[in-house]
């Protein structure tokens, strides 16, 4: 019976990356922090436009969050639910964790400037705040209402927390960006490092002498040398035959 993989591995095999336990434990900080901040921001503003003296210019400026709220806190929960669930903690795919916070740090880059402002001068995008010159929404401080000023006061207040909250978007997700750059680095590089290695799996170990062990000296034995036994140098004479007889330097046979 075969045993079962685990979950997000294919075949038995285990995760490509796991992500460290301190990695993955502080990117999920940051996506739940960057969700409370979302509903902060859109808490800050709904209040501000829910009064009904705020310039409409301002208001549409403040719906123009709506879509960058939905994406920004769908795209934390996605991650983080893959962060929990996904074998390994390594969540989304790492090129999208790099593209989409990215977008999303840039984007919440112009939603702050956009929101500083209201919280800088509130009076001019609160209708009526001048009665004598409500072109241009100036007025001396001694033509302004308690209500009026009441009012200026709870804008100034709410915008500049609104101003806040989304600069901590912005560095929520610049620091999201720069983890998944790592972590983007350091799953592919174990890949190339093990296509590199794989042709020695298994290999036998080899013996290699040591390039600073100098090769002993052994003694230079002579080469064997072969001698031959020279040959008696006795005088060339025929052997005289049995039963001959010289006479005369001539061979006399009987």
């Amino acid at each position: 019976m075969e045993a079962e993989s685990a979950p997000g591995a294919q075949g038995g095999q285990p995760p490509h990356y796991i992500s460290p336990s301190g990695t993955w434990r502080t990117k999920l900080c940051l996506r739940i922090a960057s969700m409370v901040f979302l509903v902060l921001v859109a808490g800050l503003g709904g209040s501000i436009v829910s009064s009904s003296r705020v310039d409409v210019w301002y208001i549409r400026i403040l719906v123009l969050l709506v879509p960058a709220l939905v994406v920004t806190f769908g795209w934390d929960l996605a991650e983080s639910l893959a962060i929990w669930f996904r074998a390994g903690r390594r969540g989304m795919h790492p090129g999208a964790v790099v593209a989409i916070d990215l977008l999303a740090w840039l984007g919440w880059v112009i939603v702050t400037f956009a929101t500083v402002p209201i919280s800088m001068n509130p009076e001019y995008y609160i209708s009526d705040y001048n009665r004598d010159d409500t072109y241009n929404h100036r007025s001396r401080s001694s033509d302004v209402t308690a209500e009026d000023q009441k009012l200026a006061d709870a804008v100034r207040a709410k915008g500049g927390a609104l101003v806040s909250f989304s600069a901590l978007l912005v560095i929520t997700h610049f620091m999201l960006f720069v983890v998944a750059c790592q972590e983007t680095h350091k799953r592919n590089r174990p890949a190339r490092v093990v296509y590199v290695m794989q042709p020695y799996y298994g290999a036998p170990p080899v013996m290699v002498p040591s390039a600073y062990q100098q090769p002993q000296s052994m003694p230079m034995q002579p080469p064997y040398q072969y001698y031959m036994q020279p040959a008696s140098q006795a005088p060339a004479q025929p052997p005289a035959a049995h039963g001959a007889e010289t006479k005369g330097g001539a061979t006399r046979y009987a």
